[in-house]
């Protein structure tokens, strides 16, 4: 596999897409291949509970401007302030406390 991080402090559920197109999930002890892949580029995915205000995700991408989707628990999709912190973060910020899940790809 193509030099990969995985993210350091990843919460149960989230699902990063390595360079060779495989979709990893943490399980809360482990990473496990969840997918071979079959297209597309790298993507991150962060289930956010409960609501709050401000999303500081860690994605490990090495890209500062990246695509972010965010849908809510009833499955609208949210338009938040995305602030591009650097090549491995964004922070999103919502006027009123959202939970639900950001994609991430580059």
């Amino acid at each position: 596999m193509a030099d990969f991080t995985f993210p350091s402090n990843p919460a149960v559920g989230d699902r990063v897409t390595s360079p060779d197109g495989r979709v990893w999930e943490w399980d809360g002890s482990r990473w496990s291949v969840v997918s071979t892949g079959g297209g597309g580029g790298p993507s991150f995915t962060h289930t956010q509970t409960p609501a709050v205000t401000d999303w500081p995700i860690i994605h490990n991408m090495g890209f500062r401007y990246v695509l972010v989707q965010v849908v809510d628990t009833v499955g609208t999709h949210v338009i938040p302030d995305v602030v591009y912190t650097n090549t491995n973060r964004v922070d999103l910020e919502f006027a009123n406390p959202v939970a639900g899940t950001v994609i991430i790809r580059r």
